[in-house]
């Protein structure tokens, strides 16, 4: 069961994605340099299920980082708004149910700056999710 939940919870959070996504093309886990910018790549980097005092639910407590890669970190930053925006409430896709309980946000550069301005800028939105498979 819970290998068969955590595959339904992924399809269904890059199925809402596209969905929303008007700014950026989506990708899980990497895409390859040179890539036509901008865009977001998501990985999961945590997944625990909710247990009970016998059994385990069918609640998952999902972390998931979104690097939203542009060439400007204002770019950057109107895609991590449209991703943050995105679950401002709580959202039902496929029958899972995802509740953000937390978020953070921070700034990298993709390669050293040397001053030309061509570095590409990342904004990381690291969230947590709790899901509920309702099937």
């Amino acid at each position: 069961m819970a290998g068969r939940s955590l595959e339904k919870i992924t399809e269904a959070l890059y199925s809402y994605l596209l969905g929303e996504l008007t700014r950026a093309e989506l990708s899980p886990r990497w895409r390859r340099q040179g890539d036509a910018l901008p865009y977001v790549v998501y990985e999961f980097s945590s997944a625990a299920w909710v247990q009970t005092t016998n059994q385990v639910t069918n609640m998952v407590t999902l972390s998931v980082n979104f690097s939203c890669v542009a060439a400007t970190v204002a770019e950057a930053l109107d895609v991590a708004d449209e991703i943050t925006a995105a679950f401002y409430q709580t959202v039902t896709e496929s029958r899972i149910t995802f509740q953000m309980v937390d978020i953070n946000m921070r700034t990298l550069d993709a390669v050293p700056d040397d001053g030309t301005g061509d570095a590409e800028r990342i904004i990381v939105v690291t969230t947590t999710f709790l899901t509920h498979d309702e099937t």
